[in-house]
């Protein structure tokens, strides 16, 4: 699976690199960042989105009521 940052939708990633102390450059074998938000994460493939599908099914909403509903029933059973 190719990876896309559910943050910011970039599909580039690279591993971190500090500078230490003593001004030497160290490569993380282990923290990556996005390279479009510079989001850091220890594994590309469980941070990234699955890619958009055209049948994706629609989020399931039972038992979600908004305010204004609640509000509308309540009105309703004075």
């Amino acid at each position: 699976m190719a990876f896309r940052c559910p943050l910011c939708d970039s599909t580039g990633y690279e591993p971190v690199t500090v500078r230490r102390p003593n001004g030497t450059l160290y490569r993380s074998e282990s923290l990556y960042s996005c390279g479009g938000c510079s989001a850091a994460f220890t594994d590309p493939s469980r941070f990234s989105r699955p890619p958009p599908s055209a049948a994706q099914e629609p989020t399931d909403l039972r038992g979600w009521q908004s305010r204004r509903t609640l509000a509308r029933r309540t009105r309703a059973e004075r």
